[in-house]
């Protein structure tokens, strides 16, 4: 399990609100932590990760991770990145870690948005493209790894709990009472029916699917049906 936020909007995240990210991803990934920042004309591009090391514990796979104007935060496991190097290899790509995350950020370079047809496992994947200048991101097929995004006014903040974009976020949250007595009526079964949360404007980003964000807009493709 790692932990993983973002944000892109005009204003620059100062170094309290990455330290309160980070801080809130702690018993996400307690075993290190790191930041990318980009700028886009106007737009600031701020990508955080906190690591919890499983497959490669060297510290050459933590994240962000980066390749070829490519920069990539991922919690998850992807089960087959083993078949998947051995195609790339193939290929003529080169490796210098033994992580499924190297893989999975050198197969999206391969492949494009077709690379998540690819993957086999549980994720919720941040790639920031700096070559397009835009943003994509991605949950797996059956929404085992959490992950919430805000669009609010001209910005968008992302992250693997609400809490983490609370931290990053100045606005103030409204309790959506709707989805609360949704629960008290219906039960757990109701919390993902929908793309709603317990906070308005927050919201599940769906399994299945993968979305651009790119000049303040938000684009969504399903890659998978069951």
């Amino acid at each position: 399990m790692c932990g993983l936020a973002g944000y892109i909007g005009e204003k620059k995240l100062s170094h309290v609100q990455i330290n309160n990210c980070h801080n809130s991803m702690q018993s996400r990934g307690p075993d290190s932590f790191g930041s990318a920042h980009f700028k886009v004309k106007k737009k600031n591009v701020s990508l955080l990760h906190n690591r919890l090391k499983i497959i490669d514990l060297s510290n050459s796979a933590n994240q962000p991770f980066s390749n070829l104007g490519y920069t990539l935060i991922f919690n998850g496991e992807i089960y087959n990145f083993k078949e998947i190097k051995k195609n790339l290899i193939s290929k003529g790509y080169k490796f210098k870690t033994n992580s499924d995350t190297e893989v999975l950020l050198k197969n999206y370079i391969h492949k494009g948005h077709d690379a998540f047809n690819d993957f086999e496992g549980m994720w919720a994947i941040a790639i920031w493209d700096d070559n397009k200048k835009e943003l994509i991101l991605s949950r797996d097929r059956f929404g085992q790894k959490p992950l919430f995004y805000l669009n609010y006014n001209n910005q968008f903040f992302f992250g693997s709990q609400i809490n983490q974009i609370k931290s990053i976020c100045s606005h103030s949250f409204n309790i959506n009472e709707e989805k609360i007595w949704d629960y008290l009526f219906s039960g757990y079964r109701v919390v993902f029916k929908n793309d709603r949360t317990f906070y308005k404007k927050i919201k599940h980003f769906p399994p299945s699917h993968y979305a651009i964000i790119k000049n303040d807009k938000i684009f969504f493709k399903r890659y998978w049906t069951l």
